[in-house]
């Protein structure tokens, strides 16, 4: 249909401007409380009107069809919701007449201004009752089945929105052919409806959104207040089981003290009776040692007398043998005395070099063998990062051989490791010969000295002590597999440390 005549003059356009300005949309978005809600509608949700200057036949599509199964697998929630804004008529010359093109780039005719009848009003009513039928928005008493009532409430909300506002739009342009400032007023007058319908479903939002959040946190408060409930429990079952621990402590703590304190008193009392012992063998004991004393005063005193006798009886009766006896048994009592001094000087001697030169062979060998723990735990680290290189190569070889190529990337890092294989091998070759082997050498020697030295004096002290027979005591043999013993393990250490232990 050619638009009329007035839409190709600017001045026109100018004063009808408020067609343009508040196009009638359905499309999900713009100047309704659709903005308000979570989840915008899809493109086959939408529905358009058809153009004409009456709503009477067109074909009117519902908001509320069935969705189609979501194409993404996030949650509803969790989407970012685009909605179009509803803008302005866009319109355009053409060579011979005035077009109009809207956001979709679908062709819209202007609304039509010519003067409308009674029978154009009865039809709009009609349509708008069958609308509001359809809709459902008169059924009053039935309850909300939808996700949530605030959902549903926002969905009716914008379905009579929507109803209201295309037969606003047909009412304002009849109204506009007979007075277009009465048009104008009413545009306005829906503009201001608009804004006020558009701000309750914000408030009713912001309430709703604070109700949840409230319930979330009524619902963590009871979930918080039952978890300190239970741990509350579990703590005074707890303190019930260490008080019950307490008492049971307590009482045998009480029993342990009483039974402590008898036992006090009993180590008191024994104490008393081994303090009266302990008086009475210090007088019996200074009794026996006065007649000791007594006896040995008198002992001496009968030798002296009888050796004064015997003295006597030989210079009277001449009895030359026997004082020649006498004078021998003197000289042979002071050689024997004067031998036992000298062997326990000697034998006094000769233990003390034996014990300082056992703790001197201690020492060294504690030494000897910690520095030999130390470098066979060196030289092990060593083998054992030679032996993961050494793996490290014959597996790279294996993997190689199964494949076509080798390839220069993984060649390069596995050859760079060779000669650091090599060098720890040197290292740990020159462990066994050079220095190091010589000093290990020496102190072995040293050790052996050492050792046979102690084992030579010891020899010699035993050898200055036989036994009645004449026979040489049984210490001597237990040296000598001491000697035998410690001969083979300076053997062993002298092979571990030059290697050939294998």
């Amino acid at each position: 249909r050619r638009p009329d005549a007035v839409w190709h003059h600017s001045l026109g356009r100018k004063k009808y401007k408020f067609f343009l300005e508040q196009p009638a949309c359905l499309s999900g978005a713009g100047r309704s409380s659709s903005a308000s809600r979570e989840v915008g509608l899809g493109p086959d949700q939408t529905g358009t009107w058809g153009s004409g200057s009456s709503p009477s036949g067109k074909n009117h599509r519902s908001v509320f069809q069935k969705r189609r199964v979501s194409g993404s697998l996030l949650p509803e929630e969790y989407r970012v919701v685009k909605n179009k804004g509803l803008k302005s008529l866009e319109l355009y010359e053409d060579a011979f007449t005035v077009q109009l093109q809207d956001d979709e780039r679908k062709l819209h005719v202007f609304p039509s201004l010519r003067p409308s009848g009674r029978l154009e009003v009865l039809q709009l009513m009609e349509r708008m009752d069958n609308m509001v039928l359809e809709a459902g928005l008169d059924r009053r008493g039935e309850q909300l089945t939808e996700l949530s009532q605030m959902e549903s409430l926002l969905e009716a909300v914008q379905a009579e929105q929507n109803i209201y506002n295309t037969v606003f739009h047909e009412l304002i342009r009849q109204v506009t052919v007979s007075c277009a400032e009465r048009g104008q007023l009413l545009a306005k007058l829906r503009q201001r409806y608009q804004s006020l319908l558009e701000r309750i479903p914000r408030c009713v939002k912001a309430l709703h959104t604070e109700a949840v959040a409230q319930r979330v946190l009524n619902h963590r408060l009871a979930q918080e207040m039952s978890r300190i409930r239970t741990s509350f429990q579990q703590l005074s079952a707890a303190l019930s089981t260490i008080r019950e621990h307490h008492h049971l402590a307590s009482q045998e703590a009480d029993q342990a003290h009483q039974h402590l304190a008898g036992a006090v008193e009993q180590a008191r009392s024994s104490s008393d009776v081994v303090q009266g012992y302990h008086e009475l063998y210090q007088l019996h004991r200074s009794r026996l040692e006065t007649q000791l004393l007594r006896t040995t005063e008198e002992r001496d005193c009968w030798i002296q007398l009888t050796f004064a006798l015997a003295n006597k009886i030989i210079s009277t009766k001449k009895l030359h043998t026997i004082k020649r006896l006498h004078v021998s048994e003197q000289s042979w009592f002071e050689a024997a005395e004067h031998c036992c001094l000298y062997l326990s000087s000697k034998d006094s001697q000769d233990l003390e070099v034996i014990v300082e030169l056992s703790d001197r062979w201690k020492e060294q060998l504690r030494a000897f063998m910690s520095q030999l723990k130390s470098t066979e735990h060196l030289q092990r680290e060593r083998l054992s990062v030679v032996h993961q290189g050494t793996i490290k190569w014959l597996s790279f070889c294996n993997t190689q051989n199964k494949k076509a190529g080798l390839s220069s990337r993984r060649v390069v890092p596995m050859a760079s490791n060779g000669p650091l294989l090599l060098q720890m091998l040197v290292l740990h070759c020159e462990c066994y010969q050079g220095e190091k082997l010589l000093g290990c050498q020496e102190q072995l020697a040293e050790l052996h000295r050492v050792q046979k030295t102690s084992l030579s004096l010891g020899l010699q002290l035993l050898k200055r002590h036989p036994s009645p027979d004449g026979e040489l005591p049984g210490g001597r043999r237990a040296l000598s597999e001491l000697d035998a013993v410690l001969s083979e393990l300076l053997h062993q250490l002298d092979a571990r440390v030059s290697g050939d232990n294998g």
